[in-house]
């Protein structure tokens, strides 16, 4: 069963609001570290799209959207597309963990510096797209959830 927050459109839509900020503001965060609290920094900015994202997506594939699909057998085609972007999102972290820890098996030796600065501007590039991705996920969710009411 899904809870109450999820099943209203202004609650769902605040927290959705609430995840991109946090992200966000945790983006601004990491960018402005150096070294190796750069690292750190990332690994808790990845901790928190796991906390969020994906704990917000399990929750909407295993209680909202199977009642939505009971209630309105019609929204099957557009609940795919949404879980389709959920797991698009998933990948895309699995991808950015994997550089991080690529990072932390890194020798430190003298170009260490440099390649630090390679891993962590691609984490961040992955960061960067799947905001972008969960940006229009979010705006596609909120214009299709509430059709089925």
């Amino acid at each position: 069963m899904t809870g109450p927050s999820l099943r209203q459109k202004d609650s769902h839509s605040l927290i959705h609001r609430a995840i991109v900020s946090e992200i966000e503001e945790a983006t601004v965060i990491v960018e402005k570290l150096i070294g190796s609290e750069q690292i750190e920094g990332l690994k808790l900015l990845l901790e928190i799209w796991k906390e969020k994202v994906v704990r917000h997506a399990d929750e909407e594939e295993r209680g909202l959207f199977p009642e939505i699909l009971t209630a309105n057998p019609s929204m099957s085609e557009k609940l795919e597309k949404l879980s389709s972007q959920h797991e698009q999102l998933r990948s895309l972290l699995k991808n950015a963990e994997s550089i991080v820890l690529k990072l932390t098996l890194e020798p430190k030796d003298s170009s260490f510096s440099y390649r630090l600065t390679q891993y962590i501007n691609e984490g961040l590039d992955v960061n960067k797209k799947m905001i972008s991705i969960l940006k229009q996920h979010f705006e596609d969710e909120e214009n299709t959830l509430w059709e089925y009411q």
